[in-house]
């Protein structure tokens, strides 16, 4: 057998190896399925948006000690739960749009991901709330401490919620640029129209 015809086999049973492998996968979400360019580039522009106004007080602070020529340790922005607070803050606002119905929308926000956004929440009460007693039990001074936090833990966990509540905002986003179909945006244009014509004509019937 030549070398052409070893070839010619070698990618037909790659072939049916991966056609093997597409069946047994589960088929991809709609909302990815039916996404196009411009619903990916509003959820990257949330995405940014997100990122430098809810950080800026992180980054803002550090640029602003780079400026006086003081600095701090990275993990001293974040040894407090204060990025949990961020992440409890993003997954509140994302759960109404989650829960939010739209009519005839192509997809639907999956059920399971309003249920993991409060888990999240519930562990970020967690975290914090224990940050907190852990302070306030210490404020009498005592050598040595009570109760004693464990920053790395802190850290680490802190890390893992702003990863998951990025995902899950990006997510939810994207999924709500693919519910809003173009009849749907011209339906909301429309009736805002509509209500604006109405407003200025009642304000052209007040005046003398």
């Amino acid at each position: 057998m030549d070398t052409s015809a070893i070839i010619a086999k070698g990618w037909k049973s790659a072939a049916r190896f991966f056609a093997f492998l597409r069946k047994m996968l589960p088929n991809s979400p709609a909302f990815l399925t039916l996404s196009t360019k411009d619903h990916w580039k509003d959820a990257w522009t949330w995405l940014r948006y997100t990122l430098l106004g809810g950080l800026l007080p992180f980054w803002g602070t550090a640029l602003i000690l780079l400026f006086i020529h003081r600095t701090q340790p990275f993990n001293a922005y974040f040894a407090h739960g204060e990025l949990a607070v961020f992440c409890a803050g993003l997954l509140a606002s994302a759960i109404p749009v989650m829960r939010r119905r739209v009519k005839d929308a192509p997809v639907e926000h999956p059920e399971w991901l309003s249920f993991l956004a409060l888990i999240c929440i519930a562990v970020i009460l967690l975290l914090f709330a224990s940050v907190t007693i852990t302070r306030q039990v210490n404020l009498g001074g005592l050598t040595p401490p009570t109760l004693i936090l464990n920053e790395p833990a802190i850290l680490n966990t802190s890390f893992v919620l702003f990863g998951v509540s990025i995902l899950m905002g990006f997510s939810v986003e994207l999924i709500n640029n693919v519910r809003m179909t173009p009849k749907d945006v011209q339906a909301s244009d429309t009736e805002r129209e509509s209500g604006l014509e109405k407003k200025f004509g009642d304000a052209l019937k007040g005046q003398p």
